[in-house]
């Protein structure tokens, strides 16, 4: 989570730097949230998890944490797609 807050950060100060228009705001918005929001989503399964099986080790427990983390990863990765669509043209 502290390293998408810190991302978010890097990329909100980029934004305003080089300028970028509205509708790409828009975007940037929506991508940062959907990335911190899947983290939120994330740490409930876990603990939801972590409540229901305790210590003892569940193979759908493992599956379940799994795919809630690859849901952020999913997330993360299509943010990244769409800062590299939103910022190539003013970078380059």
């Amino acid at each position: 989570m502290r390293f998408h807050l810190v991302a978010a950060i890097l990329v909100l100060c980029l934004g305003i730097y080089l300028g970028i228009g509205r509708s790409d705001w828009i975007w940037i918005t929506i991508a940062v949230s959907m990335v911190i929001m899947s983290e939120f989503v994330n740490t409930m399964v876990e603990a939801i998890v972590d409540l229901i099986v305790g210590e003892r080790y569940e193979p759908l427990a493992k599956v379940a944490k799994d795919v809630a983390a690859g849901g952020v990863l999913v997330a993360a990765g299509t943010a990244a797609v769409i800062g590299c669509l939103i910022f190539y043209p003013y970078l380059f």
